[in-house]
């Protein structure tokens, strides 16, 4: 279940697109400790102060705090991630750009380092060591480049999915060899291979590699040399930070609750029931993402390493108001680039994702949801010109000014559907011959409701995205929205009538009502009250009407069926 933008940030950053790097605790000058950069660079220690990644308002921002909890002060409105701190600078790359940048820590001096894609960075001296994903390197390159922007050097012809610098060496996860340790020079020189094990997670520090066997899902360590593999502990997890002698861990043999071992698997210990991801520690406190399936909530928490202090920095759930249903919006708008004619035809938006992206609602299964809303405009592109023209990969901004926008892309109507839009793989070109006229649905990822957008139009290449000039613009866009009941409203729903009741969520499926024209989609409850019974519930995604549940023989695959509406209070 998508949690809308911001949800879809921090997945997208902490779990995906936070490919583990850093620079272990060396001699050198590192920006961040190798743990923390493992997991998103979200809070590091310099001096008094820890910088922070705070999320608020639908998006992150950077902050700071003394670390006796005073002071807190906004730095930049930046998405940072990956912070690292060298003297009066924070580096760190622009969550809605995957780029680099540095700012000074009073908030002054902003300035880009690359128009390079990138992700996971890590400053040692006045180098920025980083995984390239485009522009000068065709796969993902591990190179690095000055802490001015200059000198760009790409080290070695591999594709690392994580890194770590620890000892003059770069130690790396090798996805060019289904994921094996390596390592070499920070030079690029003297590649060699560690071990055969394939690794999921791994942290260099203080002259051991600490890793995360994608066999077992179990700890193991060795010497930066290769020798020395031993495991540790016997829990299984997925995502880990080490720090001043001891593994913070999301226990997998524990639902991923938040625990804490020595580097030798001696004094485990629980550190919080919460459930973790984006484990982050500067000083005494641990920063960490906390995801509840029980409340359906997403919190930025920050704990002290004893399992003390606990303390709620951000909300990640809450959402703005929204409106009543609407109604799809007429753009009726056409521009030209070159011998493209592009017509704008309706928008709407919707808070789920259908089987079906069409826009005249009359899909029956909706497969995702979001607290904010999914935007929809259709467009058709018509060649006007003499020769064949090749199209499909461009680039929208939303945003009331360019510079502020949020670049997404759109596909082929026909190619629009929950997988293509899950996976954000819209990259096929089609060629238009003259005359010739395609369909595409422009998809935009989560939007606040009641926002009126720009929608510039920017050219492509094959190669990479150009996007610096705005070729044309569309008037200001203002969909209506529909909008249906979410698993957290239904949770809520169910809450606020069994006030007394435990209640467990059983998933979401379609089923046809005798009233019902088509299948409706309906999630399952189930209901504990306080004399130890048990009765099953259906809250009906379209209305968030309740329903009462029972075995249907007929449907054996299902634990109930929705029978009858309850009568209302």
């Amino acid at each position: 279940m998508k949690r809308g933008k911001l949800a879809m940030m921090i997945t997208s950053f902490i779990l995906i697109f936070s490919v583990p790097a850093g620079c272990g605790k060396t001699a050198d000058a590192p920006g961040n400790t190798n743990g923390n950069l493992s997991n998103g660079g979200l809070a590091v220690l310099q001096d008094e102060w820890v910088y922070f990644s705070k999320f608020e308002e639908g998006s992150i921002k950077l902050y700071k705090i003394k670390t006796d909890g005073s002071g807190e002060a906004k730095v930049s409105d930046a998405a940072a991630m990956y912070l690292n701190a060298a003297g009066d600078w924070i580096y760190y790359i622009d969550g809605m750009e995957y780029k680099m940048y540095k700012v000074k820590t009073d908030g002054t001096g902003k300035s880009k380092l690359s128009d390079d894609l990138t992700a996971s960075m890590a400053v040692l001296n006045d180098w920025i060591y980083y995984i390239n994903l485009g522009g000068k390197t065709v796969n993902p390159k591990l190179c690095k480049i000055r802490t001015d922007g200059s000198e760009m050097t790409e080290l070695g012809g591999d594709t690392p999915s994580a890194f770590s610098i620890d000892g003059g060496w770069i130690y790396f996860v090798n996805a060019s060899d289904e994921s094996r340790l390596y390592r070499m020079k920070t030079d690029g020189t003297k590649k060699e291979k560690l071990g055969d094990d394939t690794v999921t997670a791994m942290i260099a520090d203080d002259g051991w590699i600490y890793y995360i066997s994608s066999g077992d899902s179990k700890f193991y360590k060795m010497k930066t040399d290769g020798t020395g593999k031993a495991a540790v502990g016997d829990d299984t997890a997925t995502l880990m930070n080490v720090d001043g002698g001891w593994i913070y861990y999301a226990n997998g043999s524990d639902e991923d609750r938040l625990y804490k071992m020595k580097t030798d698997g001696s004094g485990k210990a629980k550190v919080s029931d919460d459930l973790a991801a984006g484990i982050n520690i500067a000083g005494d406190w641990i920063y960490y993402i906390n995801f509840s399936m029980e409340t359906f909530s997403m919190k930025q928490i920050k704990i002290k390493t004893d399992g003390t202090g606990r303390t709620e920095i951000a909300d990640l759930s809450a959402q703005p108001a929204q409106t009543e249903y609407g109604e799809i919006y007429d753009v009726e708008d056409e521009i030209t680039v070159g011998d493209i004619t592009y017509t704008f035809g309706t928008a709407y938006a919707t808070n789920v994702m259908r089987s079906s992206t069409d826009p005249a609602f009359d899909a029956a299964i909706f497969f995702d949801e979001t607290e904010e809303v999914y935007l929809f405009i259709n467009v058709t592109a018509t060649n006007n010109g003499s020769k064949a023209a090749k199209i499909g990969t461009y680039s929208f901004g939303l945003g009331e000014e360019y510079e502020g926008s949020v670049i997404v892309s759109f596909c082929r109507l026909a190619d629009a559907n929950l997988a293509t839009l899950a996976t954000d793989q819209f990259t096929e070109w089609m060629t238009l011959e003259p005359g010739q006229t395609a369909e595409y649905k422009l998809f935009f990822t989560p939007q606040h409701v009641n926002n009126a957008y720009k929608v510039y139009l920017y050219e492509s290449t094959m190669e990479m995205p150009d996007y610096t000039t705005a070729v044309a613009t569309v008037k200001d866009i203002k969909a209506e929205v529909e909008l249906y009941t979410t698993r957290g409203k239904a949770f809520a729903v169910l809450q606020e009538r069994f006030p007394e009741s435990k209640i467990e969520e059983g998933g979401a499926f379609g089923y046809r009502m005798e009233a019902d024209p088509a299948d409706k989609v309906y999630y399952l409850f189930k209901v504990h009250g306080a004399d130890s019974t048990m009765q099953y519930y259906f809250v009906k995604q379209e209305t968030g009407e309740i329903y009462i549940g029972s075995y249907d023989e007929n449907r054996p695959d299902f634990p109930a069926v929705p029978r009858e509406l309850l009568e209302q209070k």
